[in-house]
């Protein structure tokens, strides 16, 4: 799937942390934690707007059930 052409492919810190609802700090410190998928570009860390939605994928986690909880 490939994103319409006025959206980038790459995303600033600020955009990753607005889109995932983080302050700018927390997305820099994921970032530097390794935590999130970064390209360099130059002297700047970006995030590839793919790796952020396969990253959102795979780290989704399922909520355990209250049935499960109780048990």
């Amino acid at each position: 799937m490939h994103p319409p052409n006025n959206v980038s492919l790459i995303l600033r810190t600020r955009e990753v942390a607005t889109l995932l609802g983080i302050s700018r700090p927390t997305a820099y410190q994921m970032i530097r934690d390794g935590r999130l998928p970064v390209v360099r570009i130059g002297a700047k860390l970006h995030v590839p707007r793919q790796a952020l939605m396969h990253w959102l994928e795979t780290a989704t986690t399922q909520p355990q059930s209250a049935a499960s909880t109780e048990a």
